[in-house]
């Protein structure tokens, strides 16, 4: 992998570079690399986009004469050399503490420039940003799931508290997600940054409800699982993975706490899913146009396979490293080979 340098010309094996516009530090990133190294013989570029805007310039020139141009860090990038995107957007994070308002506007013009120059690159992108926003949104995921005949729990999404408490008595015990993870307001470190995880509406809680009127949230039915499973879609690939309910520690509703502290990750095992439900799960990713997706699903006790929600830029890399090298090959196969993606190309 090679960092953006404004004269460099001679990709690995004169095919081209995948650009990798993602977080620098994700741990995906070298699996992905070597595969595309090893099963393809070609190179990737990283732009990181956290660095922008405060740490790395951008620049997009257009002409009279209809040509465009394109700087990165001062230096030139020409579409030509790049084959294909892979792209997770993620940026501001080193801008400094501002006055409410201001943060927020330095990051949404941000995300709109650098999402303009990835559109102009005309290549293929895995995902393409409007998609996986549209994708992102979790009531209209739920709805979906549902009309293609997938297991949902019982869910309200509402701000209004008394509607949240009659909907507790008709389901008893329930739990509480956010729509949206919290937006930072300052300089942001990835690895303290709040998440909010599932968590269980206690009586207090339930009685405790001020400021729902001003953020809706998700409310659903505690189900009781077996164990969960992460199925992780790449092109027209299915790669399932199961852990068991105990992975999660104690009373954890959230396998996800153990992901943040690395020593307690749970151990996933590979999983055969049900008939129909790959099916199903190809399909929603087709409704979205998205050539990756990972779909989170509990397994009861009665063996119904429920549906909680579809992540488009999903991380892998804390599957373990045999599943980590699977999944990388496959989006290595998707970024250089239009045979392997199930969506095509808009820009063929």
């Amino acid at each position: 992998m090679t960092a953006f340098d404004p004269n460099l010309r001679t990709p690995v094996g004169g095919r081209g570079y995948v650009l990798l516009c993602v977080r620098g530090e994700a741990t995906e990133i070298p699996a992905v690399v070597a595969a595309l190294r090893d099963r393809w013989n070609v190179d990737a570029l990283l732009l990181d986009p956290t660095r922008f805007p405060n740490e790395e310039f951008l620049s997009i020139e257009y002409d009279r004469e209809g040509a465009s141009r394109t700087n990165w860090a001062r230096g030139p990038l020409e579409s030509e050399p790049i084959l294909s995107v892979w792209q997770g957007i993620f940026v501001g994070a080193g801008l400094p503490a501002m006055e409410p308002g201001v943060r927020e506007t330095c990051v949404a013009a941000s995300e709109i420039a650098i999402v303009g120059f990835l559109e102009n690159l005309q290549v293929f992108q895995l995902d393409p940003f409007w998609k996986k926003s549209r994708a992102d949104n979790k009531p209209h995921q739920l709805g979906v799931a549902q009309r293609l005949g997938l297991d949902v729990p019982k869910t309200l999404i509402t701000n209004d508290a008394a509607a949240v408490r009659a909907f507790a008595k008709q389901c008893g015990s329930m739990v509480t997600k956010a729509l949206l993870q919290e937006v930072p307001t300052g300089p942001v470190d990835d690895a303290e940054r709040s998440v909010f995880f599932t968590t269980e509406m206690t009586a207090d809680a339930l009685e405790n409800l001020d400021g729902l009127e001003l953020c809706p949230m998700i409310f659903q039915e505690r189900i009781e699982n077996r164990f969960d499973v992460r199925v992780t879609i790449v092109g027209n690939r299915i790669f399932s993975v199961a852990a068991e309910a105990g992975a999660r520690g104690g009373n954890n509703l959230d396998w996800r706490r153990q992901a943040y502290t690395l020593d307690r990750i749970p151990r996933w095992s590979a999983y055969e899913l049900p008939d129909g439900i790959g099916a199903k799960l190809l399909k929603m990713l087709d409704r979205f146009g998205l050539n990756y997706g990972a779909v989170d699903l509990i397994v009861t006790q009665e063996g119904r396979h429920v549906f909680l929600e579809l992540n488009p830029s999903a991380s892998f890399a804390f599957l373990g490293p045999s599943h980590t090298e699977t999944i990388a090959g496959a989006i290595a196969d998707v970024l250089v080979d239009p045979s392997a993606r199930r969506v095509p190309d808009e820009n063929a």
